[in-house]
């Protein structure tokens, strides 16, 4: 999830772009920066997410909207079903989407690679879906089943697991493996997320990267809907996130108890502010060839820092995929990869601590982004005051915040004190 307050948005504690194209990759700069328009904003009526609704996720086996006519929805490819060769469902690709791209050899690599290796050597992979885990190898399988229900031919597809010294999970990695080309990396140590994360960076054979945290569910039209866009220009689709508070699979994902929907548009003033996507909501360019990967060294809000790292530092072109949707798992009293905070000073002042670092780091893009920005210092001291006293924060108080700042973002002028009291509403649940 993103975050790592207990919000998805800002960092999932567990999940880039690839081939230079039109010199925006190399050593720094870029020579074609992100769209600079300046975002509009629904002044005074909040935007998504709504609270207190179901999931409007597109059901798996309906096809998106399309305009009338033999050609396919956003890259004008014509699908066609392929036949199944195991006796499994069949499945349907975009046959032009995915034609004449040829894999990369790493058979440097394959000692890491202990399920399916007979399909390493010479096979061209288009998306490689990376998925740190630690700990949670039920969950684990579940995420797994997800990509396996994607409508995606999986023979251009591989899985990267990276085992960060948890438990074993080889017997969910072969059995995965019985469908899919799944590979097993085991951390030497505990490293954290960041560092699994690149370690599938620095293996993945794929012309796209796809993230996923092992307590998140990817919907079938994950890859179906964001590699159209990838084919037409965008650098990293996102798409909706919605968070779930009763478990479910690639193929229940529809009937998800959804409490929280983001669906934010790409908005560079907010992102310029804080993060408003997660990792398992990204597809993009792998990321590896730009230079590009998640700081160690940062404990939390590490994919914020990436994500203002791929737009700004490399001028990856960001583009929302709204007709798609992540489940992204926050069940009260469950742990996620997401450190939660909403009861724990300590942890929030962490988050509170890089959130200074990486605005040091990435200064905003706009004026209007760095007057909203001096929001988020008061929003901590808030509920540090709050905590103190014994009051605990609302569960999605970083979802809350978010629509906070967004309609911040819309108003020329924001009276301060409208804004601190739409924060402590924020935090107080309502």
């Amino acid at each position: 999830m993103p975050h790592g307050h207990p919000a998805p948005v800002g960092r999932p504690a567990a999940g880039g772009s690839g081939p230079c194209r039109r010199g925006r990759c190399g050593g720094g700069g870029s020579t074609e920066a992100i769209d600079s328009t300046p975002a509009t904003y629904p002044v005074g009526r909040p935007p998504r997410p709504v609270f207190g609704t179901r999931s409007e996720v597109i059901p798996a086996r309906e096809e998106p909207r399309r305009p009338a006519g033999p050609r396919e929805w956003f890259a004008g490819t014509v699908r066609r079903p392929v036949p199944p060769a195991d006796g499994r469902r069949s499945r349907v690709r975009p046959t032009a989407l995915f034609s004449g791209h040829t894999g990369t050899d790493r058979s440097s690599s394959t000692e890491l690679f202990r399920h399916r290796p007979e399909v390493l050597r010479g096979t061209p992979v288009l998306v490689s879906v990376i998925i740190p885990t630690h700990n949670r190898p039920e969950r684990l399988a579940v995420a797994l089943q997800s990509v396996r229900t994607l409508d995606f031919d999986s023979r251009q597809l591989e899985v990267i697991v990276v085992n960060d010294h948890g438990s074993p999970v080889d017997d969910v990695v072969e059995e995965a493996g019985r469908y899919m080309n799944v590979q097993l990396i085991d951390q030497p140590s505990q490293s954290g997320p960041s560092a699994a994360r690149n370690r599938g960076l620095e293996v993945a054979r794929g012309e796209f990267v796809a993230f996923l945290d092992d307590d998140d569910v990817f919907s079938p039209q994950h890859l179906a809907g964001t590699l159209p866009l990838l084919r037409d220009g965008a650098d990293l689709v996102y798409v909706n996130i919605n968070i779930a508070r009763t478990r479910v699979t690639g193929t229940t994902i529809d009937d998800a108890e959804v409490f929280v929907r983001l669906d934010f548009p790409f908005d560079r003033g907010l992102l310029d502010v804080t993060n408003h996507f997660a990792p398992s909501a990204v597809v993009c360019r792998s990321p590896r060839s730009a230079g590009a990967f998640f700081d160690t060294a940062l404990s939390v809000e590490e994919d914020w820092d990436f994500f203002l790292k791929l737009a700004h530092g490399h001028g990856y072109r960001v583009v929302h995929q709204p007709q798609v949707a992540i489940a992204l798992h926050r069940i009260p009293g469950v742990d996620s990869l997401t450190t939660p905070t909403s009861d724990d000073i300590a942890a929030l002042k962490t988050y509170e601590d890089n959130w200074h670092l990486i605005c040091e780091r990435w200064p905003a893009t706009t004026e209007r982004a760095q007057q909203v920005r001096r929001f988020m210092p008061v929003m901590y001291q808030m509920a540090y005051a709050r905590l103190e006293a014994g009051v605990p924060l609302d569960h999605h108080y970083y979802e809350r915040t978010l629509q906070v700042l967004y309609r911040a973002l819309g108003d020329p002028q924001p009276s301060p004190e409208q804004v601190e009291d739409e924060l402590r509403a924020a935090l107080d649940g309502r």
